[in-house]
């Protein structure tokens, strides 16, 4: 095996160095058929579904290109069975394959747990996690063997980032979106979600184990600090920690999930925090949970505006499906119903994303008056009554304008002293 780098000198006197793209150990593959949709760039949209498998065609038909699976398919424990054995892709490959179908990208969240080297903790109580257990092993310390988990982030990584080395077999585009778990501040076991065990310094070696194979496969690949949890007060400050142990060298975005109603007040303190430590970095919101505000349609239009004014870099929703019978107030926020089509809430989102088109940039005027600059296009104004005071009237533009509420309706009308109310309307 050679040694990354190394160079090897023939008997005709050429010399071949070994690239340190090159895996460490042979990557075994699973044929998959080629079947490529046209992917998305990430600039043509910043909308995204969390679980967008659930109904890939559906999502697409949204305006929808992003993708990110949680947990997903990118477990140690599922991909490599024990120390050595071959790397088995069939599952993320199968994702993957369905994903390119429809032309979506996909952000990957590393998960680094295999029951096979959380043993060496005891496998006790100690390394206990909580929640996900049909998709996470129990045990979720950080890995003990940073040698196997760097290789295992390096084959990962190496076989979607689309260089055409060693890739997937069939692959058309690549994912360049990298998740260091999720929500690492949430280390609840009884009864809780407890995706990692482990103090701020077992977060930060993780993260530089992690960046440091990501990289060394793929240098132009975007790593992000596991989810910040928006409902969690130990959240922000376990990101503190980590930034004090020179953390912000080994990522380069955080994620974040938040709620409709506190999402852009989340992403001021991240970035006031980051910006303290002098890292400036971008905010994913990678779940955004929306509330009634006054209704749910009005909270999930909301959230994702102050979310980009507030200078989220993207905003993800999760893709539910109506299922009565698991959580029945799942229907009311879901985007497809129980006979696979799509809701009322899904057609408000999808005219939302319409709107939007490609826009450049978003800021707030004033709560509740928000404006985007779209490319080749007018501006967008997006305005509700924030105050919870009647008589509001539209105040950031004059003159006959076409208005659109969330139902559709659209007509063109001199918006002078016209009258707003809690429910956002399109000005353009």
């Amino acid at each position: 095996m050679w040694r990354l780098g190394a160079s090897l000198t023939i008997a005709a006197g050429l010399v071949f160095t070994v690239s340190a793209c090159m895996p460490l150990r042979p990557v075994t593959y699973d044929p998959a058929p080629i079947v490529c949709g046209q992917t998305k760039s990430l600039h043509e949209g910043r909308i995204g579904f969390l679980n967008a498998s659930e109904n890939f065609s559906l999502a697409s038909q949204a305006g929808v290109f992003l993708d990110e699976e949680f947990p997903g398919p990118f477990v140690w424990d599922r991909i490599q069975s024990s120390f050595g054995a071959p790397y088995a892709f069939s599952e993320p490959d199968a994702i993957v394959q369905r994903a390119q179908v429809y032309g979506f990208s996909l952000t990957g969240i590393l998960w680094p747990y295999a029951e096979w080297d959380q043993k060496s903790y005891g496998l006790g109580t100690t390394c206990q996690g909580g929640g996900y257990s049909q998709s996470l092993p129990p045990h979720r310390c950080r890995p003990d063997d940073d040698d196997a988990y760097s290789d295992f982030v390096y084959q990962v990584v190496e076989r979607y980032d689309g260089d055409g080395l060693y890739d997937m077999e069939g692959l058309c585009g690549s994912i360049s979106r990298w998740e260091v778990i999720a929500t690492p501040s949430r280390q609840q076991v009884i009864g809780g979600i407890g995706t990692f065990r482990g103090e701020a310094v077992d977060y930060f070696n993780l993260l530089r184990v992690t960046f440091e194979g990501v990289k060394d496969s793929c240098p132009q690949c975007n790593v992000q600090y596991g989810a910040l949890d928006g409902t969690d007060e130990e959240s922000l400050g376990f990101l503190e920690k980590v930034l004090r142990l020179g953390g912000a060298e080994f990522f380069d975005a955080v994620s974040l999930h938040s709620t409709s109603s506190h999402v852009a007040s989340d992403i001021t303190r991240v970035t006031a925090l980051l910006e303290s430590y002098h890292h400036p970095k971008p905010v994913w919101v990678t779940r955004l949970e929306a509330e009634d505000a006054p209704t749910f349609t009005d909270g999930l239009v909301k959230g994702m505006t102050e979310a980009f004014a507030a200078g989220a870099e993207q905003v993800y929703y999760p893709l539910l499906s109506s299922d009565a019978r698991v959580v029945p107030e799942q229907n009311r926020i879901a985007l497809i119903d129980v006979d696979g089509g799509p809701t009322s809430a899904y057609r408000v989102l999808q005219s939302f994303i319409q709107k939007l088109g490609k826009w450049e940039s978003a800021e707030m005027i004033a709560p509740g008056r928000y404006r985007f600059d779209r490319e080749g296009d007018v501006p967008l104004y997006i305005v509700w009554e924030a105050s919870g005071e009647a008589g509001s009237t539209v105040d950031v533009v004059s003159g006959d304008l076409r208005v659109t509420g969330l139902d559709g309706t659209m007509e063109t009308k001199n918006v002078d002293g016209m009258l707003v109310t809690a429910d956002p309307i399109y000005i353009e």
